[in-house]
């Protein structure tokens, strides 16, 4: 009980308590987006392509029991409604960030959780609250709390603070994407590649103020792959968008594949190679074979943030992989509250 109180009256004095409404966030945020019907068609195609080639390429990047499993179990109705010809899949991408859909993705909870238990509100305010402190503390830049703002594009929810929705996928992410702008900085059309970009919110900030000088290319799992593809095609209408299995686009602004794609692409091709908490939650055989293509296809920066202990749910170290590659520029303690991850950012030799 004690904690409990401390907590509730860290939470009450936080001075932007006053200025914050869970009630808001999680509200319904209707969205019209006249290209919804297109952007479906569109994900439908290249995820049935995707699944259709999927075999036929290389087995080490399958993965593993965690993220297996979190698609056959929780995401098995993804699955049904993407493979059937009705309407399903798109009524329910409306609204997937209020699903099981993205366990996995998204911080401090699900929306029945959030919603539903009374006593977890005031968990969810703390974590959202704490996370504005480090946010502002490591931006780096003026923070502005309504640069964290995203689009209302599968109806998210969280913590409304003044008018700015904060959900369990922004303000880590926000802090990431300007961490590579600072990066990149003398780049005049930089080329970002991610793995394991999960909804996409990351390229979303990294995107948004970009003026169609960066290009992003995303990775993931196909199940996963399709709500980055919704989201980002969704958010930001006015950008080209290159899925798999669609006719070369080389002047999209953005191109999201299925993981087994990184084989294809040329070497020297990223700038900027992202990986964040995926690659520790893989077999030692996976990253063996991620990490020979991301030295290939790097050409300057690698950006790693992973687990550097193994645990239950993480199968791997990451830096016990070759690096032979790259040179250590920087290593950093996670600033989340996550112990186990470290930050690392390489530079290509």
């Amino acid at each position: 009980m004690a904690t409990e109180i401390s907590l509730k009256e860290w939470v009450d004095n936080h001075p932007l308590a006053p200025h914050c409404s869970l009630g808001s966030g999680l509200a319904d945020m209707p969205f019209d987006n006249p290209a919804h019907d297109e952007i479906v068609s569109r994900i439908k195609k290249a995820y049935r392509k995707a699944k259709k080639d999927q075999p036929l390429t290389n087995p080490d990047y399958l993965p593993n029991v965690l993220w297996a499993e979190g698609i056959d179990v929780h995401r098995k109705d993804l699955v049904e409604a993407l493979n059937r010809e009705d309407e399903s899949f798109g009524e329910k991408i409306k609204n997937f960030w209020r699903t099981q859909w993205i366990r996995g993705l998204s911080k401090y909870g699900l929306f029945n959780a959030v919603s539903c238990d009374m006593s977890y509100h005031l968990y969810y305010k703390s974590r959202i609250l704490r996370d504005i402190s480090v946010w502002v503390e490591y931006l780096n830049r003026p923070a502005n709390i309504r640069s964290l703002a995203i689009p209302p594009a599968g109806n998210p929810f969280g913590l409304k603070v003044y008018d700015t929705l904060i959900t369990g996928c922004s303000l880590h992410n926000s802090y990431y994407a300007n961490k590579f702008k600072d990066i990149l900085v003398g780049h005049s059309h930089p080329r970002v590649f991610e793995l394991g970009g999960g909804i996409g919110v990351m390229a979303y900030y990294l995107l948004n103020e970009s003026n169609d000088c960066l290009r992003y290319f995303g990775f993931d799992l196909p199940e996963i792959q399709v709500l980055a593809q919704y989201f980002l095609m969704s958010a930001m209408p006015d950008f080209s968008f290159q899925l798999y299995g669609e006719d070369e686009n080389y002047g999209a602004n953005v191109t999201l594949l299925p993981y087994y794609c990184l084989d294809e692409m040329t070497d020297g091709e990223a700038d900027l190679f992202v990986n964040i908490h995926s690659l520790s939650e893989m077999t030692e055989k996976a990253v063996s074979a991620y990490m020979k293509q991301i030295t290939r296809i790097t050409d300057m920066y690698f950006f790693s943030e992973n687990a550097h202990v193994a645990q239950e749910y993480n199968e791997s170290v990451v830096e016990k992989a070759d690096m032979s590659g790259f040179t250590r520029l920087q290593k950093s303690p996670n600033i989340w509250g996550e112990n186990v991850y470290r930050e690392h950012l390489y530079k290509r030799i």
